[in-house]
């Protein structure tokens, strides 16, 4: 039975971070239907100094629903975009309106209208499971990206590696390769330290570090790692724990040319991963290697959708520059 108000939403408010409380906060996007751990305020504080949310309220002040809104200021304009290692967002609702399309469309209206009033500029993701087909015409519509994900009651029905990984697997296994969950982060900080940032943007990886630290004190970080038995060739993966999945955040490669300690890692990451989690998020990517590899271990694809508002002069300005 459904404990939803039967009225509409009377109000939407943009607060500020220092008017948000921590715990109330982080209780709404664990009770909700489609919130993740980079909803968290502790996420958001660590990748986004500057976020505030746009919080719908009912009449008999329930909240309908939350969005966070990572911001800058360029030149005196506010622009909401989504930060980097901040796999989803927008509005979050409630667990008790999943199945109220209606409701969630009047309180979607409600959230981007303000949204709207406030932002000149708006690219966000929104986080799977609900999608907003109700837009205005300032906001882009049918603009979408692809997440991969691996349910327990899938993996349970047998084993979804290809063949390459299952035997690539089976040969670590042979050759004594080791997996554990390790409590230091020395070795993901020595991996992060030494990658080639002329390749990749370093500052990511700071990021990384920072989130692990801020994970560590929620316990909503686990850092994986699987080596050689000379232990001349190690690969870590760190994951991040909500009420819905296990998200991989990082994964590095080894340097192994067929890539048989990294294969090694995602294996025994996934099944641990799925004894504490419903799905395993791979986070995924619309770069089609990426998005391949994580297919070959039995990930099925996912859609989310992009909230994207620019006003006329965000366009005038990027027209603009293009002719440049």
């Amino acid at each position: 039975m459904s404990i939803y108000p039967p009225v509409k939403p009377v109000e939407v408010l943009i607060h500020r971070r220092e008017d948000i409380d921590d715990d109330e906060w982080d209780n709404f996007i664990n009770d909700s239907c489609n919130g993740s751990v980079f909803s968290y305020h502790w996420y958001l504080d660590t990748i986004a100094p500057n976020w505030e949310a746009a919080i719908c309220y009912y009449e008999n002040g329930a909240i309908a629903a939350v969005m966070p809104l990572p911001y800058k200021n360029y030149f005196s304009i506010k622009v909401s975009r989504q930060p980097i290692l901040c796999r989803y967002g927008g509005i979050i609702y409630p667990q008790s309106l999943y199945s109220h399309l209606e409701q969630i469309r009047c309180i979607s209206t409600c959230i981007l209208a303000e949204i709207s009033r406030k932002y000149l500029w708006v690219h966000l993701y929104q986080t799977p499971g609900v999608w907003i087909d109700n837009l205005s015409s300032e906001w882009q519509k049918n603009e979408a990206g692809n997440g991969y994900g691996l349910f327990r009651e899938d993996f349970a029905k047998g084993n979804p590696y290809n063949a390459t990984n299952k035997n690539l697997y089976n040969k670590a296994q042979k050759m004594g390769f080791k997996y554990e969950i390790i409590q230091s982060a020395d070795p993901l900080i020595e991996i992060l330290d030494n990658l080639d940032h002329k390749i990749i943007d370093k500052s990511k990886y700071e990021v990384i570090k920072a989130l692990y630290g801020a994970a560590s004190v929620f316990n909503a970080g686990t850092i994986h790692m699987a080596t050689d038995l000379e232990k001349n060739n190690i690969a870590v993966a760190f994951t991040l724990q909500d009420a819905r999945a296990s998200r991989l955040l990082f994964l590095n490669k080894g340097n192994d040319s067929n890539d048989i300690v990294n294969r090694y890692l995602l294996c025994n990451v996934i099944e641990e991963c799925l004894t504490k989690s419903p799905m395993f998020d791979f986070c995924g990517s619309n770069i089609k290697g990426v998005a391949d590899f994580f297919e070959s271990f039995g990930a099925h694809q996912f859609r989310y959708q992009y909230l994207i508002k620019q006003g006329k002069l965000v366009t005038m300005m990027k027209n603009l520059l293009s002719t440049k």
